[in-house]
């Protein structure tokens, strides 16, 4: 095993690109795939996207976060959370990596990448393996991690990207596990606003189990209600939280109106999008005879619970708008378990997804070095521009 690991950081250092597409037909030819393999296939799938993150240009958020990055050398770290520290989490440790990293930004971009990919990849292992649905594994990581609009957004929405794969790992370890970690919930929450949404539903008890007429009408009266007096509601929670920042930065967002650095409204394929995976787990939950874990309609009503929100506030465009990223996040959980297990069809998928890819970075609104280069670069070369 460590003979192993040693080989493929070796290889890795030498081209990493190399390195997960070797790893990638190695994991396809091995059987049965142990779990020490995962867990290197991970690692190094991981720090490869975070290294193409790296080649990033600078620009709307991720040009921001540099500033914030930059600025930790100007404050102590109590001075540098008064001004930024509406996420105090994110910040305190944008802060301190400053400095562990010796103000390097390409590090810090490396890093944060790294840490949502994994934890998200460590997420799909431990749900597949609950549901005793292990041949859906590689094929589940590589969709996501293959997906340009999710990677995307690995380098452009940096906190609600790591809040997300954290709260996908926080979701399947509490839901199929029983292991509740509050302290990893209250972090979540304090690395994005936004994932506080999602603490009513993973503790709403009709939502454990697959959702009654009831339980269903009571849900969309309470959504109703809450979004009829939005507004009222939210400019007396802005008054009462004025002098703390974190609650009353996530009013403000709830309540504001769309800024350059936010990407437009809900358009028609975001809304298929929605109600394919909407139509989709509720195959899954009701329909498909399999061998799920009990504990899976309470993971998947809460996609239904976060859904209904997105569709009951798409007059409010922020809001719809931020909670739609949080759908990506759950693809890996649902498509593969619709897909057919024949290996030529899944292979061209993610054939078609990577060559898809390729062409966004080539040629999308984000500026990252040439494919060839990515593809023939060392380790060390990520780092010389």
């Amino acid at each position: 095993m460590i003979f192993s690991f040693i080989s493929l950081i070796c290889i890795f250092i030498v081209n990493p690109c190399f390195c997960v597409f070797f790893s990638i037909l190695y994991l396809g030819i091995i059987n049965p795939i142990r779990k020490y393999d995962y867990f290197f296939f991970f690692i190094f799938l991981s720090l490869f996207l975070g290294l193409i993150n790296t080649t990033k240009i600078p620009e709307n958020d991720l040009l921001n976060y540099q500033k914030f990055f930059n600025q930790a050398e100007l404050y102590s770290l109590d001075g540098y959370l008064k001004v930024f520290g509406k996420e105090p989490v994110f910040y305190t440790f944008t802060y301190l990596f400053y400095y562990v990293s010796a103000g390097d930004f390409k590090i810090y971009v490396l890093f944060f990448s790294f840490v949502s990919y994994f934890f998200l990849f460590q997420s799909i292992f431990l749900f597949y393996k609950k549901i005793n649905q292990l041949h859906n594994i590689i094929f589940a990581i590589l969709l996501i991690a293959f997906f340009d609009i999710q990677f995307f957004l690995s380098a452009h929405l940096v906190r609600q990207f790591l809040a997300g794969n954290l709260m996908m790992y926080y979701l399947i370890n509490k839901i199929f596990y029983k292991k509740n970690n509050w302290l990893l919930l209250i972090l979540i929450v304090f690395v994005h606003s936004s994932a506080l949404f999602f603490v009513p539903l993973i503790f709403l008890p009709f939502l454990k189990n697959k959702i009654k007429s009831k339980a269903l009408i009571f849900l969309s009266i309470f959504l109703i209600v809450l979004l009829a007096f939005f507004s009222i509601l939210n400019s007396y929670l802005l008054r009462i939280t004025k002098s703390i920042m974190f609650l009353n930065y996530i009013f403000t967002r709830a309540g504001g109106k769309l800024t350059d650095t936010d990407s437009g409204q809900m358009n028609s394929l975001t809304l298929i999008l929605i109600f394919f995976l909407i139509l989709t787990t509720i195959y899954l939950i009701y329909f498909k005879k399999s061998k799920f874990s009990p504990h899976a309609a309470n993971f998947y009503n809460i996609f239904l619970g976060l859904s209904m929100l997105i569709l009951c506030t798409i007059s409010q465009p922020l809001l719809s708008i931020r909670f739609f990223f949080y759908v990506y996040f759950f693809i890996p959980f649902i498509v593969p378990l619709i897909i057919p297990r024949f290996n030529l069809l899944r292979s061209l998928i993610i054939i078609a997804l990577l060559i898809r890819l390729g062409i966004r970075l080539e040629t999308g609104v984000f500026k990252y070095d040439d494919v060839l280069t990515l593809a023939t670069n060392n380790f060390f070369s990520y780092f010389q521009s």
